[in-house]
């Protein structure tokens, strides 16, 4: 179970949703999924499932070869894959999969989704490279939980009267925090909602938790590397990497030019990971 705190934001927000009906994942990665959590299932009975969707199977083997997954050497057949990667790794990959294809994207002059999901696979990145020095066991599910910590914005953008105008706002730096700006004109945030969405798909716990919470700079036991990409721009990327950068050198152990040279090797791999979101 996920905390009071949690469970008691996830409430209040539950009329947000109201008459909205969230697509379900795809067959194939709900039984994967399944399977997964099954400690009587072998990796094996798990790449046996997804094999039988080949647009499934080429993007979690495309991902897996991918530098931001961090294998040692490319893999060429997916039960390969799953096996290197492991159940953790696997499970957050699907989810995020899984995400991108049931979060709608909708008809606005305002919301660009192969932008939107380019910096979504920033968030992942950056939040990626500095948790796998500052706390790497929470690797996998930091890449996941940065990746679809914004996958609200979409659903607000096509469900709440107004919420594009707000949008257009934040993009153009008008409002300067979005989070607060929800809150003061809906009476919740977007992270709130995306952790209503997350508990409807079951996602595990940690990574609910960590999406639903991204916006708690006070909250230590989130995410580190979610909480420092919480407040990412996809528009002002430089003014977002220099922020991020400062208050990573803050609150973590890094050095400010370990944390640069961390964000700025991440950024170099935003397109081939945005490619498999996009």
């Amino acid at each position: 179970m996920f905390s009071r705190k949690t469970a008691d934001r996830l409430s209040s927000v539950d009329s947000v949703l109201d008459g909205y009906e969230l697509p379900s994942f795809p067959h194939v990665i709900s039984d994967a999924l399944g399977r997964i959590g099954d400690p009587d299932s072998s990796m094996g009975d798990v790449a046996a499932v997804l094999e039988l969707d080949p647009g499934v199977s080429v993007k979690l083997l495309g991902l897996a070869n991918s530098a931001a997954m961090g294998l040692r050497n490319p893999v060429d057949s997916l039960h390969q894959a799953i096996t290197m990667l492991g159940r953790n790794q696997v499970e957050s990959i699907l989810i995020g999969t899984a995400a991108r294809a049931s979060v709608p994207d909708p008809v606005s002059a305002i919301f660009v989704s192969s932008r939107f999901w380019q910096g979504a696979a920033s968030r992942a990145l950056i939040a990626t490279s500095i948790s796998a020095v500052v706390e790497p066991a929470r690797r996998s599910e930091t890449f996941t939980a940065a990746l679809l910590q914004d996958m609200a914005l979409p659903v607000l953008v096509d469900h709440v009267d107004g919420y594009d105008a707000l949008l257009k706002r934040w993009y153009d730096g008008d409002v300067l925090d979005l989070a607060a700006a929800e809150e003061d004109t809906y009476g919740w945030d977007h992270a709130s909602v995306a952790g209503r969405m997350a508990a409807a798909w079951d996602f595990p716990a940690p990574l609910l938790e960590a999406i639903a919470q991204h916006h708690d700079d006070d909250d230590d036991a989130a995410m580190l590397g979610v909480r420092l990409v919480s407040h990412w721009h996809e528009i002002d990327v430089e003014a977002s990497k220099i922020a991020l950068i400062e208050r990573a050198a803050e609150i973590t152990s890094l050095a400010t030019h370990d944390c640069d040279a961390l964000v700025t090797e991440a950024l170099g791999r935003v397109s081939e990971v945005s490619s498999f979101f996009g």
